[in-house]
């Protein structure tokens, strides 16, 4: 299995003083996120392309250039790129993965299937049920265009992370994380779909407890799924910087080893 570290840029507060944090601080913040994902040994960084406020990721090339130039290992990606639905890029480089978006949309998925592309379910917002029905119908319309059934790739992002040594240490150390998902929605007029977060690290793709509780959920999410690679937040979102470093240093050594061993990579014919 892959594991990658996404962001797409929020203007966000401090977590201890509330005070907001200057763009330029922010965009600092992303840097050093993805020099500690190389440093950690995680596979992939992505910025995802985000117009609207509360992001300020409107050009993830720009930010990602400057990353490159600073990294030497770490395979750096858009995590959202904004296209029309028939439009595909024309990369400089050969080939370049192309993966599809996948939350809602079924044309989506069949675009996906059509053209022999990998798919990444958003697999946030949600309980498990509508993303594993669309990952479902993009195995079934891959083999309908004539694709190996063995070369469907599928990734799934997560709806939060946190690991610490005991489940209870983890969710208490996340409840200022959760209160700033609730002001979001709050803010956005709109009902949040885990009211608690109890809720949340029960029904959602959260990764919220112990190693041993994060290796289970993920498993139960890859028999719905057959998804090989995973996407956690690569920024602390509510955390403090220290808290979430630890939770990184945790996932790599000793979660991500047994999920590596247990769930093989994705295989990619012709790269």
């Amino acid at each position: 299995m892959k594991f990658l570290a996404i962001t797409l840029i929020t203007d966000s507060r401090d977590p201890v003083t509330g005070a907001p944090t200057p763009t330029r601080e922010r965009f600092r913040e992303v840097v050093a996120a993805a020099r500690l994902a190389e440093q950690l040994g995680f596979d992939g960084f992505g910025v995802g392309e985000r117009h609207e406020r509360p992001f300020l990721s409107s050009s993830p090339p720009v930010v990602l250039g400057h990353i490159a130039a600073l990294t030497r290992r770490i395979r750096l990606f858009t995590a959202v790129t904004t296209l029309r639905a028939e439009v595909l890029p024309r990369p400089f480089q050969r080939n370049l993965r192309v993966w599809h978006g996948s939350a809602t949309s079924r044309e989506s998925v069949d675009l996906a299937a059509r053209y022999g592309d990998p798919l990444f379910s958003a697999n946030v917002t949600h309980p498990i049920g509508p993303y594993a029905e669309l990952i479902r119908y993009y195995r079934e319309r891959w083999e309908h265009y004539g694709h190996d059934p063995a070369h469907a790739v599928v990734g799934a992002g997560t709806a939060g992370y946190h690991a610490a040594p005991t489940s209870q240490q983890a969710v208490r150390a996340y409840r200022p994380a959760f209160a700033r998902y609730l002001a979001f929605h709050e803010e956005q007029g709109l009902e949040p779909v885990f009211p608690t977060l109890e809720d949340f690290v029960e029904r959602s793709s959260a990764l919220i407890g112990s190693p041993q509780q994060v290796i289970e959920k993920v498993h139960r999410y890859h028999e719905e799924f057959g998804h090989t690679a995973l996407h956690l937040q690569a920024e602390a979102g509510g955390l403090t910087p220290a808290e979430h470093r630890a939770s990184l240093e945790l996932f790599q050594s000793e979660i991500a080893p047994v999920l590596r061993r247990a769930i093989p990579d994705p295989s990619f014919p012709h790269s």
